[in-house]
């Protein structure tokens, strides 16, 4: 009897220790299988890739190239007025031409082809033009004239340019879209703007910032107002309205569904143009660079570490 009392105290104790190992391994791997959102995000890293730059402006990213412009030249600093490239792997950068008539803006087919945009005269005014740099014979070729002060430029997937401009007319032809194949046939989609400063698109709907602290869109042939934001530039993805803020010194975005404004950057030397890489997840963008300096220390940088 008294083994038999020992043999079931015995196995008691060892149902005991068994269910203690249980617990003590579900513990362990409590939140194993967790989803990575849950997780903490790294912040964002910025990285310099360019410094002395001289009032760039014009900035778009196509084919593992950025390409940008510098405009100090035409902006009264005395400075260069060029469009260059940074081969982002080899990590190079090359002068395409110098000097250049359209400093504003630059986009670049998807078969390398690179069209450049400027105002003529005064911005805000009422004339503009719009070039093709021929790599060829390295020289710019202007292929149209609008009636706005052209201040940016987009480019759909489908070859489609859309340049917009600064008027104070009250009936300016401040948007025209160049259809594919007949760059040279500009088209008036919007009037009267105002004084805009830039424009991004997706899909159907298109966004631009007026001079003044506003951005609004257009959805479809629907005006809508978007939010108050200083807006130098604008780029645009699914999720979120990347904007520079020139005169705050802030690279931030929006959400599109929520409107929270988040800060990227801040303490920047004028902020001219910012553009998002969907391929790369990564946000490119300019700084003009400082007055004392006569905007000739202006950069190109980089942030990493984006979550959309």
């Amino acid at each position: 009897m008294r083994i038999g009392v020992n043999a079931t105290k015995g196995g008691s104790h060892m149902r005991s220790l068994n269910i203690l190992f249980l617990l003590f391994f579900a513990l362990m791997c409590f939140g194993c299988g967790d989803d990575d959102t849950e997780k903490p995000q790294e912040a964002p890293i910025i990285q310099t890739l360019l410094t002395q730059l001289e009032y760039p402006k014009g900035l778009w990213i196509g084919g593992g190239k950025v390409y940008f412009t510098e405009a100090s030249g035409r902006a009264g600093y005395g400075g260069r007025d060029a469009l260059s490239e940074y081969d982002i792997a080899a990590k190079t950068k090359a002068i395409l031409k110098d000097p250049l008539v359209c400093t504003e803006g630059v986009v670049v087919t998807g078969d390398g082809g690179i069209y450049l945009t400027s105002w003529i005269g005064t911005k805000p005014g009422d004339a503009g033009r719009v070039s093709y740099f021929n790599a060829a014979l390295g020289t710019e070729e202007e292929i149209a004239v609008l009636n706005i002060a052209a201040v940016d430029m987009f480019i759909e997937t489908t070859g489609d340019i859309y340049v917009i401009g600064s008027s104070e007319t009250p009936a300016a032809p401040s948007l025209y879209m160049l259809p594919a194949g007949e760059y040279g046939s500009p088209r008036v989609v919007h009037e009267a703007l105002g004084k805009t400063l830039s424009l991004a698109k997706i899909g159907d709907v298109l966004y631009y910032s007026e001079d003044g602290g506003n951005i609004n869109r257009f959805v479809g042939p629907v005006f809508e107002a978007f939010v108050d934001r200083d807006a130098e530039s604008m780029s645009v993805s699914s999720t979120y309205l990347y904007y520079a803020d020139l005169a705050g010194g802030t690279i931030g975005r929006i959400a599109i569904s929520t409107k929270a404004d988040e800060t990227l950057a801040k303490n920047l030397h004028s902020p001219s143009a910012v553009r998002w890489d969907a391929a790369s997840a990564k946000l490119y963008f300019l700084e003009a660079g400082t007055a004392a300096a006569q905007y000739k220390d202006g950069t190109l940088k980089v942030i990493t570490g984006i979550h959309e």
